[in-house]
């Protein structure tokens, strides 16, 4: 509210003058509701936008160097991801909690490398450690008995919490080793070669083609969160699960893996297809000759990608939060946009790690 002061002079003929001061309130016209509404819907909408550009600016060129890079990023992404595992409860844990968790999730995600430093001589080359998808049984007793110590330490640490950092452990560090095995295995098969192992650390063959099978993995997530997005708001109707994700329909579920699986199998034919074969996915699975693989994954890797997106949300609704974070403006923390990807490339690398298993 404004207080302006005006002086008012009247003029008579007997050119005689008077003035009376006059004071004017100025009232603020009230905020439409609406108006506000939207307006901090597109400033959250632009806010989402720009964090979205920043990252995917700043992600792709580690992809496509890949080796150290990507692996030092994947354990930056762990270590905050459990520590919103450990804060999103809201309770005060002993930092032996933190300590505990931290090395347990680091050790278990480093445990290959080590593995191959030990008994192999594969240098410092990542893609050479990071080719199987495995869990030492030693390491996962350690760790479930290093928890139920702290159990037995921190009075607000409970049983049931106990077992829900262990499957987030085995959850997160399953998903981010299976994203290094995805981006890794191309550069297995290039290096194995004849004349692949004289390859420099550098170079087009290497890096850039070997990327595109994580970069496929990752497109086919956003494409089916995009995708159920747009079906869902234009003809969603029937819930999925209102009380773990009330926004979420089945005609946009349905939506979204029909759009991401058009794609995902047209871009993962096309690859190969242009490059008469010399270029493809995954040489030997994800090809032309196994084209079929290329149609399998991209159907079965929407689902996935929103079995993950429940199961994080599931988690923060049992905790009363609405986001895991805030490193990231207008999307919230690490879990926040990893759940999904997590699932989509255990999915992925399970299923090729299978394959090379059994098929060979």
């Amino acid at each position: 509210m404004e207080v302006e002061n005006k002086d008012i002079s009247f003029t008579s003929d007997d050119e005689s003058s008077s003035s009376i001061n006059m004071t004017f309130v100025k009232t603020e016209k009230p905020q439409d509701p609406k108006e506000e509404e939207e307006r901090k819907k597109k400033n959250s909408i632009m806010t989402r936008v720009i964090t979205a550009i920043v990252m995917v600016v700043f992600a792709i060129p580690v992809v496509l160097l890949g080796d150290w890079f990507l692996f030092i990023l994947v354990c930056c992404a762990l270590v905050g991801a459990m520590w919103e595992i450990i804060k999103c409860g809201r309770i005060r844990y002993s930092k032996f909690l933190y300590v505990v968790t931290f090395l347990s999730a680091m050790f278990l995600m480093i445990m290959p490398l080590l593995r191959g430093l030990l008994t192999e001589n594969h240098g410092g080359r990542l893609f050479a450690h990071f080719i199987d998808i495995n869990f030492s049984p030693l390491m996962v007793f350690i760790v479930i008995l290093l928890l139920f110590i702290t159990v037995i330490y921190d009075k607000n640490f409970t049983v049931r919490e106990a077992c829900f950092i262990f499957t987030m452990i085995f959850i997160i560090v399953f998903g981010l080793q299976s994203a290094l095995y995805i981006r890794y295995i191309p550069n297995l098969l290039i290096h194995s070669t004849p004349g692949g192992e004289d390859l420099p650390y550098f170079n087009i063959q290497d890096n850039f083609y070997s990327a595109f099978l994580l970069i496929w993995v990752v497109l086919s997530g956003a494409l089916s969160d995009t995708g159920g997005y747009i079906f869902g708001m234009l003809f969603g109707q029937t819930k999925m699960n209102e009380r773990i994700s009330p926004k979420k329909t089945w005609e946009g579920f349905i939506g979204g893996v029909v759009f991401s699986f058009g794609i995902c199998a047209l871009v993962g034919l096309l690859i190969p297809a242009f490059s008469q074969g010399k270029v493809s996915l995954l040489p030997g699975i994800l090809d032309l000759d196994h084209w079929y693989n290329i149609l399998f994954l991209s159907l079965i890797l929407p689902p996935a990608s929103v079995i993950g997106d429940f199961v994080f949300s599931s988690i923060k609704r049992f905790n009363g939060i609405k986001d895991y974070g805030s490193i990231f403006p207008g999307h919230g923390g690490i879990l926040d946009r990893i759940d999904s990807l997590l699932f989509t490339c255990m999915t992925a690398a399970t299923y090729i790690f299978i394959w090379r298993t059994l098929v060979g």
